[in-house]
C-alpha cells in the first residue's frame, strides 16, 4: 500500500510542479513511501466520501421549497 500512496503522491507533486521527468517521479515515490511509513496519513477515499455526503446533506438543507 505504501507504494501506491507514494506513486499517487508523486503524480500529484508533478502536477503541481509541472515536471514530467523520471527523476521527479522517483523522488516523489520515495518521499510518498517515507511519509506513509512514518506518519499517519488519512484514507483519501473515505475522506472524499465523507465530504461528498456532507455536501449533499447541506444542499438538501438549503434547497428552495416549491
Amino acid at each position: 500500500m505504501a507504494f501506491v500512496r507514494g506513486a499517487v503522491g508523486a503524480f500529484v507533486g508533478q502536477a503541481f510542479a509541472g515536471s514530467r521527468s523520471l527523476q521527479a517521479l522517483t523522488l516523489g515515490i520515495t518521499f510518498g513511501i517515507y511519509l506513509d511509513q512514518n506518519y499517519t496519513l488519512p484514507n483519501v477515499k473515505e475522506e472524499t466520501k465523507r465530504l461528498w455526503c456532507l455536501l449533499v446533506e447541506k444542499e438538501r438543507e438549503h434547497r428552495k421549497k416549491r
